[in-house]
């Protein structure tokens, strides 16, 4: 099954006409405002990192196949991540529609752990944005192969103006205009394991050359890619953001010990 993205559009957009229904915009943005939990920083976390960041997806299907993970338990995941060795930040997924996770999930992260919570879904409108801040996300990523340029702009400054720290995702050709790049926590594209490092390294020229050195460029990589270890060891990217086939493995906690010792020390 492939992601549809016409559909799922209509889906969130129904979604945030509801919530249009019954309460003003400034009215819902000022209560998501007043709710969520203690800010946690992903950018100062990347900054500060002894070792080369990683970050861990949080979801319960796998894309592009959308293979669903049975038995996901967010609490259990998050605290065994962080108990070994994941300090950076967790990626939770809050889609309930293909994505397979909860926006329940971010509170329950951030009530048992002190990581950062990144979270994704399928963002079109600045509603959903402010859900995000009320169930506690101190960051959102804003996904540029889902919106146009202006409304992924519109999303991120959103995201900034409710106290959380935007990060975007793009496709690797392509390289959004108009990003506010002081206000960007980081950028993430898709490296798969066909893609070779010297390719990787192109791409994060091209975003720096067009954005500046400062902001932080992530690569989003299957756990057994086996180029981990030579993108981090390369600088072409400043941290890893594996996905949610982690999840997959039989023992996920012996996995991700395993690429903490491949991708070494910074």
């Amino acid at each position: 099954m492939k992601i549809n993205l016409k559909k799922i559009r209509k889906k969130k957009l129904k979604a945030v006409e509801k919530i249009e229904k019954q309460f003003k915009p400034d009215i819902y943005r000022a209560a998501a405002l007043s709710a969520g939990t203690e800010f946690r920083s992903v950018e100062v976390n990347l900054q500060q990192a002894e070792q080369f960041p990683v970050l861990v997806e949080l979801g319960g299907a796998l894309t592009p196949t959308l293979e669903v993970l049975e038995n996901i338990q967010p609490t259990r995941i998050a605290r065994d991540l962080e108990a070994h060795g994941l300090h950076t930040a967790l990626v939770v997924t809050t889609d309930d529609l293909l994505l397979g996770g909860h926006p329940g999930w971010i509170n329950l992260v951030k009530y048992h752990t002190q990581l950062p919570v990144i979270a994704r879904d399928f963002f079109f409108h600045p509603i959903q944005v402010y859900q995000a801040r009320a169930t506690g996300a101190d960051a959102v990523i804003v996904d540029f192969r889902w919106v146009d340029d202006a409304t992924g702009l519109e999303l991120v400054n959103t995201a900034f103006e409710m106290g959380m720290e935007p990060v975007v995702q793009v496709e690797p050709s392509h390289v959004p205009s108009g990003l506010d790049t002081e206000i960007i926590a980081a950028v993430i594209f898709s490296v798969s394991s066909e893609m070779p490092v010297e390719e990787v390294d192109a791409t994060v020229q091209r975003f720096k050359r067009e954005w500046g050195e400062r902001i932080p460029v992530i690569a989003e990589v299957h756990p057994e890619n086996p180029a981990l270890a030579a993108l981090a060891r390369s600088g072409a990217v400043n941290g890893l953001l594996i996905t949610p086939h982690l999840l997959a493995s039989e023992n996920y906690i012996q996995r991700f010990a395993e690429i903490l010792d491949v991708v070494g020390t910074k």
